[in-house]
């Protein structure tokens, strides 16, 4: 979000982390991210609802190309699979930044003095998986991991997010 929601180096991950994923929502975290994960959870099985994780994507591309052509009915001829695969390469979404930048997003932090205006944000970043294991501080994670074990298992059953990761896979 460096980058996106406000300029780079502004904030620390350690203040972003503490202010929209640690607080309590009022009695329980049913207002917050871990909530907002859970209710998705809940809908795993609408016919309407695929749920993927990124790692999975990363993981492999064109499966997930593949998946979500065919939860969306769209047929997938060679062409467009490739087309898609190229676009959804983050070598394309790094020389097509401006194309996953978010105006309104942009016009509220320029608001707010967390961006100047006029300037743009993208929501493209390093594109690697586990960069939080080197950017987030460990008592960040445990904390994080507390919330989980006391909100998202006993309504999941699922111990970690690498459980629901393997749950979706």
């Amino acid at each position: 979000l460096n980058g996106w929601h406000w300029q780079a180096g502004a904030i620390s991950i350690s203040e972003f982390a503490r202010a929209h994923y640690l607080p309590h929502q009022g009695e329980r975290w049913d207002g917050s991210y871990w909530g907002h994960l859970v209710s998705w959870w809940e809908q795993r099985h609408n016919a309407q609802v695929l749920l993927l994780t990124y790692e999975g994507m990363k993981a492999n591309l064109s499966v997930a190309v593949e998946t979500i052509a065919h939860f969306l009915e769209i047929e997938l001829d060679e062409p467009l699979r490739e087309l898609v695969l190229k676009h959804s390469s983050l070598e394309f979404m790094l020389a097509h930044q401006s194309k996953f930048s978010d105006p309104l997003q942009q016009a509220a932090t320029a608001k707010e003095g967390l961006w100047p205006p006029g300037e743009t944000t993208s929501k493209v970043n390093k594109g690697q998986v586990g960069a939080h294991r080197t950017e987030l501080p460990t008592e960040i994670g445990a904390e994080m991991d507390a919330i989980w074990r006391e909100t998202v298992e006993p309504r999941t059953g699922l111990a970690s997010y690498q459980a629901l990761r393997a749950a979706l896979a």
